[in-house]
């Protein structure tokens, strides 16, 4: 696997990586709204598999703190395997997570 680390702009990854909110990146659907690939980094990332898909809806009872996402464990076709959500309200795309 590459090494990766965007948020400040340097390569190298020892660890996997976990943003709280978050690492945008614009996803890229087929015809049917499923993800194929996602941008990160200025870099092209083509899905090889979905491992496993669930959403979360946490604090519905308060408009300020809700969370509703629906997450995608994926594995790239580069050998990059990472969660990526959907904010189901905003429709934002984010990178969550990064394992090594």
């Amino acid at each position: 696997m590459p090494a990766i680390r965007c948020r400040n702009g340097a390569a190298g990854l020892s660890m996997s990586r976990l943003w709280l909110e978050g690492e945008a990146i614009t996803v890229h659907l087929d015809e049917q709204g499923r993800p194929t690939a996602f941008t990160w980094c200025k870099r092209l990332h083509r899905l090889l598999q979905v491992q496993q898909r669930w959403q979360v809806d946490v604090d519905w009872w308060s408009t300020a703190g809700r969370a509703r996402r629906e997450y995608l464990a994926v594995t790239t076709v580069d050998g990059l395997f990472c969660v990526i959500y959907q904010d189901l309200v905003s429709r934002e795309w984010r990178l969550a997570k990064v394992y090594d």
